[in-house]
């Protein structure tokens, strides 16, 4: 962005947030994006009205003159790309551009009502939306009460063990076909965690951890299973009846387990290879909803 509108966004009191800037020209909120090519992308809410299409005449006439790119409507947000190297400085841009929002009584809207009146930038996470105190005070009171509602840890406990024993189903299957694949162990985690989910259990740094013990479970139940087919083949006629009863023998001979090493250590390191994307994914989920926070940007 060119050093005189980095400027005028001071004059004007925008506020720098990590990926755009947000400000009020006089009676007029707008989000400004720098693109590349020296395109700034102006965003801003409206109130759609009869008068709306002269709005868009307007665009159409500076887009001709090189002042803006082009302008993208969806639904009731307008997107304008304005051409820093255009003869209309930006701060011309602006002041044309609410003289004709003036003209045809133009307003912003709440994001989420039809409010126009009220309106403030509030900050969720690194989102930025356009609210009115009605609707702000809703969404803080909302997120507050998830936040002071009590985990069940135990509940989400159980779901995640039951969604990872359904996700060791495929593990068991390529086990069987004479591979181990890291796609099995991502099956095992993702089916933890919408077990987890499922059962109510919020998303939280403690539930993570749960559901990596349920992961390990699973795992462990799926290498034991495995074992016993190939118990079965070894032994004719042999059942998993049989199999538990020599489960303590065979667990207890140093040969056998000495044997499990190589095939144990390749299904821990696909296991990890399989799950460390979700559970990565699901432990900076869990952090931020613990920091998820609604704020009002005053201008």
């Amino acid at each position: 962005m060119k050093e005189v509108n980095i400027d005028l966004l001071e004059k004007l009191n925008f506020k720098q947030t990590i990926f755009s800037y947000l400000g009020k020209v006089k009676d007029y909120y707008f989000e400004i994006v720098e693109q590349e090519d020296a395109i700034l992308a102006i965003s801003f809410s409206y109130f759609q009205n009869d008068a709306k299409s002269k709005i868009f005449e307007y665009f159409d006439e500076i887009q001709k003159n090189g002042v803006i790119k082009q302008y993208e409507v969806n639904k009731d947000r307008i997107t304008v790309f304005y051409n820093e190297n255009s003869d209309e400085t930006l701060e011309k841009f602006f002041d044309n551009l609410t003289l004709q929002f003036s003209s045809i009584e133009m307003k912003n809207k709440c994001f989420i009502c039809d409010n126009t009146a009220d309106l403030s930038f509030y900050t969720l996470g690194l989102k930025y939306s356009l609210l009115c105190k009605t609707c702000a005070d809703s969404a803080i009171a909302k997120l507050q009460d998830s936040k002071n509602t009590k985990n069940n840890y135990l509940l989400g406990f159980l779901g995640s063990v039951l969604g990872a024993l359904v996700g060791s189903v495929l593990w068991i299957i390529i086990g069987l076909l004479g591979f181990i694949a890291s796609i099995a162990g991502a099956a095992i985690s993702y089916c933890a965690f919408k077990g987890y989910s499922l059962f109510k259990g919020k998303l939280t740094k403690k539930g993570i951890v749960l559901n990596i013990v349920a992961i390990i479970i699973a795992f462990i139940f799926a290498q034991y299973i495995g074992l016993y087919f190939d118990f079965k083949e070894a032994i004719a006629g042999a059942d998993f009846g049989l199999y538990l009863m020599f489960t303590p023998v065979l667990f207890s001979d140093s040969e056998f387990l000495l044997g499990l090493l190589p095939n144990l250590g390749l299904g821990i390191l696909f296991i990890a290879l399989g799950a460390s994307t979700s559970i990565s994914n699901n432990f900076k989920a869990a952090k931020n909803n613990e920091e998820l926070k609604i704020e009002k940007i005053d201008l």
